[in-house]
């Protein structure tokens, strides 16, 4: 027959096994450009004198292939920081390395502990300029569209339509935006592998935007 002690070391034993997954930790709801990766340890891994340090990356991989270096913020946790802007629209899966232990020298599970998908291609504002003035008119407005990466205006305007509210749909005609264009609304939309980038000169393509109008006169809605 167990004894109470047996019984208590045997959960505490399960306890501290079943707590050693790590977690993953990204700043924002969806993998981008500029979020912060981090991975959680319920135990320190690393020493004092590694803290701030960028190393290179031993402990997780990535599936698909995600190269980039850790950062230590503390001794159980690392920042990954990637080497490369990640593929839009993509599921990333997260593991430890085979072999990897705390500082006690308990076992960190090896394998996948976690997923996180980046953000897919997608508008992601329309405004026009014109709205309040007179010369307002629905039918022939222009819009800007934003997109959260670049988008070729020749090749975008097919998927592009203007519906009024009973239904009908007309065609759009899209032009490629430029800084100038796209005026004080630009620095908050910028392609995706430039996110946190000086932006370009103001004669430069503006390629996550797009001026999109009716190709002819919209009916009344």
């Amino acid at each position: 027959m167990k004894t109470l002690g047996t019984a208590l070391a045997a959960t505490l034993a399960l306890a501290l096994s079943s707590s050693a997954a790590p977690r993953l930790l990204v700043s924002t709801p969806e993998i981008t450009p500029e979020c912060d990766i981090q991975v959680i340890f319920d135990l320190p891994v690393t020493p004092p004198t590694a803290l701030g340090a960028t190393v290179a990356n031993t402990w997780l991989e990535v599936s698909p292939p995600l190269p980039g270096k850790l950062i230590w913020k503390a001794q159980n946790i690392a920042q990954f920081v990637p080497d490369e802007v990640p593929a839009m629209g993509t599921t990333y899966q997260f593991g430890i390395a085979q072999n990897q232990h705390h500082l006690d020298e308990s076992p960190i599970p090896a394998g996948t502990f976690a997923s996180c998908a980046s953000e897919p291609f997608q508008a992601r504002s329309a405004t026009t300029h014109d709205r309040w003035s007179e010369q307002f008119s629905p039918a022939t407005a222009e819009w800007l569209v934003f997109f959260n990466d670049d988008v070729a205006a020749a090749t975008a305007t097919p998927f592009v339509a203007f519906a009024s509210k009973s239904g009908q749909k007309v065609a759009a005609k899209l032009a490629q935006a430029t800084l100038a264009r796209t005026g004080t609304d630009n620095p908050n939309y910028r392609p995706w592998a430039a996110r946190g980038h000086k932006p370009a000169a103001p004669a430069a393509p503006a390629a996550p935007a797009a001026p999109a109008a009716p190709a002819a006169p919209a009916a009344p809605a």
